[in-house]
């Protein structure tokens, strides 16, 4: 037996689990359209839309448990979320992103496709990776590491705090025990140093080390000397032949990712773009029609 649930209403046990973290932040805001659909008590799936004021809904977060793929549950999911959304009088459009690596589920772009989604490659989203070996060599990350680097793990307990706090994937990765934080460092300022902090977080995911968040407030400068300690200490913990990971959100910090590591970043993740045009049904007559229109 499944029960479909109205996570905005009731969010039983399990299902924040199966929620990404652009979803959970769009589910905080109180005004997303949150839906969870159950299979004999089991939490199977989520979806996470955040309808937006300029009349395009975005599909933060779907999400089917592996165990109960093949049911036809993602699809339930996505119709009645579609449902909710026409209840939106400006909504007009709804997009979606579809993450394409390595570990890709088969069948996605299908699936939107099967729904009318139009789907074009994302150009400025998508990750760069590259292997520690490679790093140390590069003539940008080598020289000596700014001492005022240190591991998160011991970053003071107020900027780390903050620091988890204000993102949800930190708060995932530090739920699942995948936040290294030998590994990720922050840059300790002293109480003279009006800059914010700088930060760079790495987990383990899916036996890769993937750069979780990056803030760096003296530009690329306190990029690379963060950089420099993540390697040398991965280096130590992982070996050579490890490979990082790096998402990328705009051409600039792709650019960024280039200049430290050439031709030795590779790509290994791409983004699309999946776009639906809501077509709304007119009960009234053509005069009432062109009323509207006029």
């Amino acid at each position: 037996m499944t029960e479909l649930f109205d996570l905005n209403e009731e969010m039983p046990k399990g299902f924040v689990e199966l929620i990404s973290a652009n979803g959970r932040d769009a589910f905080r805001t109180g005004r997303s359209v949150a839906l969870g659909i159950a299979d004999e008590g089991e939490p199977a799936g989520a979806i996470v839309a955040f309808p937006t004021d300029d009349g395009t809904a975005t599909i933060e977060s779907l999400y089917i448990n592996p165990v109960y793929r093949r049911k036809g549950y993602a699809s339930e999911l996505l119709i009645e979320a579609i449902n909710a959304l026409y209840n939106y009088d400006n909504i007009l459009s709804i997009d979606a992103d579809i993450v394409v690596n390595g570990r890709e589920e088969p069948g996605t772009f299908e699936f939107f496709e099967a729904f009318d989604f139009d789907l074009e490659e994302d150009p400025v989203h998508g990750a760069l990776s590259f292997i520690l070996e490679d790093a140390a060599k590069s003539e940008k990350v080598k020289g000596e590491i700014d001492k005022r680097v240190i591991p998160f793990g011991e970053a003071l307990r107020t900027s780390r705090n903050k620091i988890l706090s204000e993102h949800t994937m930190l708060q995932r990765l530090v739920a699942a025990n995948a936040l290294d934080e030998e590994v990720s460092c922050i840059i300790e300022r002293d109480d003279e140093d009006k800059l914010p902090s700088s930060c760079l977080i790495l987990g383990v995911e899916y036996n890769e080390l993937i750069v979780a968040w990056a803030e760096a407030a003296e530009g690329t400068l306190d990029l690379v000397n963060m950089l420099r300690f993540a390697v040398v200490e991965a280096l130590k913990k992982y070996g050579p032949k490890q490979k990082i990971r790096v998402p990328y959100i705009n051409e600039h910090s792709k650019s960024i990712i280039l200049k430290l590591m050439g031709d030795k970043a590779e790509p290994s993740e791409t983004v699309w773009n999946a776009h639906l045009e809501l077509e709304y049904e007119f009960d009234g007559t053509l005069d009432d029609e062109l009323l509207e229109e006029g």
